[in-house]
Order: structure tokens, then sequence, then C-alpha cells
């Protein structure tokens, strides 16, 4: 039924009339555009330890994991990569001008950026970015431009 608008986050009617999951409008249900699926990993990528306050983005094809703290708490400077969540390797272990957690990231246009984080004595304001698909060279952009975080 081509009148029945669904909510942000739902397209394709289901052709159900009473609604189980999903979202109804007007009587029909939604079905939500993503789903999400369980990967079964039994190793730690690459042999590495856990890892935490990382950031993963998407680029193109790949999924980029930079910098964030191994289980010892030491900061990392290293950029891994994926194209099915499951293969990981290391693009390298020297991205940035030292290692580095809690960063924020995101994609703009044809590049990947890293901006601001932690080190283990200051927050930073550093901005830098990569048009390499699996985030091997990255540019340094400057720093102070906005408050560290």
């Amino acid at each position: 039924d081509s009148s029945v608008v669904c909510p942000k986050g739902y397209g394709r009617l289901l052709p159900q009339t009473r609604c189980t999951s999903g979202s109804c409008t007007q009587g029909k249900c939604c079905q939500p555009l993503f789903s999400w699926v369980t990967l079964n990993v039994t190793t730690t990528p690459l042999g590495a330890s856990l890892r935490t306050l990382h950031c993963t983005m998407t680029f193109g094809d790949v999924l980029l994991m930079v910098a964030g703290r191994d289980a010892n708490s030491n900061s990392l400077n290293d950029v891994l990569w994926s194209r099915d969540g499951l293969s990981w390797a290391r693009s390298t272990t020297a991205a940035f001008s030292s290692g580095r957690f809690a960063v924020g990231c995101g994609v703009l246009g044809s590049r990947a950026y890293v901006v601001g984080g932690h080190t283990e004595a200051d927050a930073l304001s550093e901005v830098y970015s990569t048009a390499d698909p699996t985030g091997t060279t990255w540019t340094f952009h400057g720093s102070g431009g906005f408050p560290a975080r």
C-alpha cells in the first residue's frame, strides 16, 4: 500500500495486518531497514589483546578500527582494517603523533577523519585524515581549532 508512509528507520510494508514487531502505521506493519547478524569470532583479531575506547567506522567497503587502549590500559597508535569484521589486518602501528584513546571518528566525502581524544596525560584537539581505504597513511591537519576533548 503506497499510501502508508513508514516512520524513519523503517521501510517496506509487511503483508501482515497485525504488528508483532517493527513499527505499526495505519494498521500496517513496517519492517526495520536494518537487521543485525551475530558474528561468531573465536579469536582476537591478529592475536592482539582486547581493545577498548577505540573508534570504528566504515570507509567505502572497509571497516577501520583506530586507536584505543589495550587490556593493560596502554594507549594504542595503530589502525586495523577488515572487509568482513572477522579477518583483520594492521595497516600501521604509528598512525598519529602518539597513542590515543576515546577519539572521535567519521567519514566526510572521500576522507576518513580522527579527531581529538586523550593520551595518558592530556586531552587532544588534533585532527588527522586519510584517503587511503585501509588507513595506512594519515595527514595531520593541525590542532587547537577547538577545545581539547
